[in-house]
């Protein structure tokens, strides 16, 4: 299933209301940083699962993890809309696709995740 599902991401698109200008400030919900930092650890520690399972040209090898080192992407923006007022925005569900970073990971497609 992993090799039939190669080209195909798992897309999130995540609203953390925060009415700080700088995330650096003590008294912000979460910062960009700590975040990251998170993520970073969880990464670490299963990078099992950021893998591609693929064969080996050699038909008697066993099927190996090919890790492409793309990591996560993560993209923090601004608005001046309030998270209920970007739900409440008419033909919002179609916009969400250009929200989400689409560009394929990896310089090798086949192990693309």
């Amino acid at each position: 299933i992993d090799l039939a599902m190669k080209l195909h991401y798992l897309k999130g698109l995540y609203f953390f209301p925060n009415n700080k200008t700088n995330n650096n400030d003590n008294n912000s919900l979460i910062s960009i940083g700590e975040l990251k930092k998170s993520m970073f650890e969880w990464l670490v520690s299963y990078f099992m699962t950021c893998g591609r399972i693929c064969l080996s040209s050699d038909p008697r090898a066993r099927p190996l993890i090919k890790l492409n080192d793309a990591g996560v992407r993560i993209i923090e923006a601004r608005s001046g809309k309030t998270v209920h007022e970007w739900f409440a925005m008419e033909g919002f569900p179609s916009l969400q696709d250009q929200l989400v970073y689409a560009h394929t990971l990896g310089p090798e497609l086949g192990f693309s995740p």
